[in-house]
């Protein structure tokens, strides 16, 4: 019992994902998910939902109607990148960026490239439902060259917000190789050392009552 005890600790401490190694921008295993938009992805008045990823966009403007999709190739915008996909990007349809990405489940961790014309900051926000997680704030290096976005906490993600702190771009954001892990189920040995230590503190609260009742 008591091995079975310290089994479900050590499985449970990892639950966390602390620091995390950054995810590749190929899927290499069927625990990732890479979005890439070279085809099928509509363009239309967001929102707009695209391999269960929903995508939605607000104008901070308030000036049109918001509006994303995938138009145009941009592979001179994230051919700084090693092993960017290229081809058609994600593009919004005015200047000051809010984009919103709502992932289908929970997810451990997300990856992004992020590019325009001029060098822009752009700021992501993790949420885990209505609890904001954090953010960190990417700057591209140069104009025409994407930067690569990258988040993860020990809690988990339901959806991001991309925004422009500074106002700095008054072109177009393009998003592409949106790349996250959704969080795991519980692996049926997990799932038996946490019964083991409800079994545990089950009998041990017996004897307890037994020893109280023999006194």
């Amino acid at each position: 019992m008591r091995g079975l005890i310290l089994c479900a600790v050590a499985l449970l401490c990892n639950v966390g994902l602390g620091e995390a190694s950054m995810i590749p921008l190929t899927q290499v295993s069927a625990n990732e998910t890479v979005l890439t938009f070279t085809t099928g992805f509509p363009s239309t008045t967001a929102p707009v939902t695209y391999e269960g990823v929903t995508f939605d966009a607000e104008n901070p403007l308030g000036t049109d109607t918001p509006r994303i999709g995938a138009w145009r190739d941009f592979s001179n915008k994230f051919d700084n990148i090693s092993g960017a996909s290229l081809g058609k990007a994600l593009e919004d349809s005015f200047g000051q960026t809010h984009l919103i990405v709502v992932f289908p489940v929970p997810v451990e961790q997300v990856s992004l490239l992020l590019g325009s014309g001029p060098v822009t900051t752009w700021e992501v926000t993790a949420y885990s439902d209505a609890l904001a997680l954090g953010s960190r704030q990417f700057t591209m290096p140069a104009a025409q060259e994407a930067v690569r976005a990258h988040l993860n906490f020990e809690e988990n993600i339901t959806r991001i917000e991309i925004t422009e702190p500074n106002g700095d771009n008054g072109h177009i954001t393009l998003l592409d190789d949106l790349t996250f892990i959704p969080v795991p189920e519980p692996s049926t040995l997990t799932l038996l050392c946490i019964g083991a230590i409800g079994l545990a503190v089950f009998a041990r609260r017996r004897r307890a009552i037994s020893s109280a009742a023999g006194t």
